[in-house]
């Protein structure tokens, strides 16, 4: 049998696509600029999306000027420290565990303390999120979602935008 070798053609959108995609996969920071440039070219308005700018100095979180004082929740500081430590990565439950209760090895913990540790970490990034959605509230501040479990990956990241679509309305 022979192979048929044949270069696969592309139209300039999928080849706009597929650059987005490589780079998307390359650099994985939306800030970047090079994912929305290249976007720009397929959906005009979209480098009008940017996440909100959060810090964490202290005992004082801020998003877009907005501050929140965490001196009394330690804990729900530390959650906020660990997605801010990393704000573009998704985080699974077992890396939550260890970075929230300083723990070294998940795998030597029994059964019953790692499910203690995961109801315990569900219930701190409820708070945490409840906590943004009540405080940072504005125009702007509320086209996005805090602390999103993805059910197929498992894994949490800190904010994401909120899907829009005319036909359906706010997903």
């Amino acid at each position: 049998m022979q192979k048929n070798e044949q270069a696969l053609e592309l139209s300039p959108l999928s080849q706009k696509l597929w650059e987005v995609l490589l780079i998307g996969l390359k650099t994985c920071n939306p800030k970047s600029g090079l994912i929305n440039d290249i976007l720009e070219d397929i959906i005009p308005g979209v480098k009008n999306h940017h996440l909100p700018n959060i810090s964490l100095s202290e005992n004082k979180l801020t998003c877009n000027n907005i501050s929140i004082d965490l001196s009394t929740s330690p804990l729900i500081k530390k959650t906020y420290e660990i997605f801010l430590d990393h704000p573009y990565q998704r985080l699974d439950r077992n890396q939550l565990i260890e970075k929230i209760y300083d723990l070294n090895d998940i795998k030597s913990l029994s059964h019953r303390r790692v499910y203690s540790c995961y109801h315990s970490m569900i219930k701190l990034i409820s708070r945490a999120r409840k906590l943004a959605e009540s405080h940072f509230r504005g125009e702007e501040l509320n086209e996005f979602e805090w602390f999103v479990y993805d059910s197929s990956s498992e894994t949490w990241c800190l904010i994401k935008k909120k899907w829009k679509s005319a036909f359906l309305g706010n997903r």
